[in-house]
C-alpha cells in the first residue's frame, strides 16, 4: 500500500524524510535473500522545503524501490533539498522537480541505481554525482538552479564504475564529465554546455 505524504506544507519534508526512514527500517528487517517489495511515496501537490533556514538539507534513500510520485497524474510537486541514494537500487523519481539550491542535487553512491521519469533536476555545481551508481533518465531535464545568474559546472560527474543511460532528456547545466571506468549512452538528448 503506497504511504501518501502532505500536505502540511511546514511538516512535508520532515513527513517525507520520516516515510524514507520507514522504508530503509523495512528494508533492514528483511532476511538475507529475501527480497523487499517496492514502496511508493505519494506527495500532494506543493512546494516541499526545509522552512528553518538551513541550507542544503538532504533526504536519503538507503531501501531499494522507492518510489517518489506525485499523488494525482499531473500534479505539480517540487521537492526543495538534496536528495542522496546510497547502496540502494531501483529508486525512482517520477513526475517530479527537485531543486538544490546549496549543493550538488542528487548523489548517487556506492551501487545506487536512480531512475528519472518525466522529472526536472536542478543543482549547483553539479546537478546529478555518480560514484560507483547508475542513473536512468528519460524525458527528463537536468538544469542550473532559476535566478542564481552561474550555470552549474557539471550536468552529471561520474567517479568510479557508472552507468548513464539517457534517452530524451534536455541537459542545459554544464557538461558531463565522464569515468574512464563508466558505460554511458545517450539517445535523442540535447545537452547545452
Amino acid at each position: 500500500e503506497p504511504a501518501t505524504v502532505g500536505p502540511d506544507r511546514e511538516a512535508s519534508l520532515e513527513l517525507l524524510e520520516a516515510a524514507l526512514g520507514e522504508a530503509a527500517d523495512r528494508a533492514g528487517k528483511r532476511a538475507p535473500g529475501e527480497t523487499v517489495e517496492g514502496v511508493d511515496i505519494l506527495l500532494s501537490p506543493g512546494v516541499y522545503e526545509d522552512l528553518s533556514g538551513a541550507p542544503g538539507r538532504t533526504l536519503e534513500v538507503l531501501a531499494p524501490g522507492v518510489r517518489l510520485m506525485p499523488s494525482t497524474p499531473g500534479a505539480k510537486v517540487e521537492l526543495r533539498a538534496a536528495l542522496r541514494v546510497r547502496g540502494a537500487r531501483d529508486v525512482v523519481l517520477e513526475d517530479l522537480t527537485l531543486t538544490s539550491s546549496a549543493t550538488t542535487a542528487i548523489n548517487v553512491l556506492e551501487g545506487g541505481h536512480l531512475v528519472l521519469l518525466r522529472s526536472r533536476v536542478a543543482g549547483a555545481g553539479t546537478v546529478i554525482f555518480l560514484q560507483q551508481g547508475d542513473l536512468e533518465a528519460t524525458g527528463s531535464r537536468l538544469a542550473g538552479v532559476p535566478g542564481t545568474g552561474k550555470p552549474p559546472q557539471w550536468a552529471v560527474r561520474e567517479l568510479g564504475r557508472c552507468r548513464l543511460f539517457l534517452r530524451s532528456c534536455y541537459l542545459d547545466a554544464g557538461s558531463i564529465y565522464l569515468s574512464d571506468e563508466s558505460e554511458n549512452f545517450m539517445d535523442r538528448c540535447v545537452l547545452e554546455a
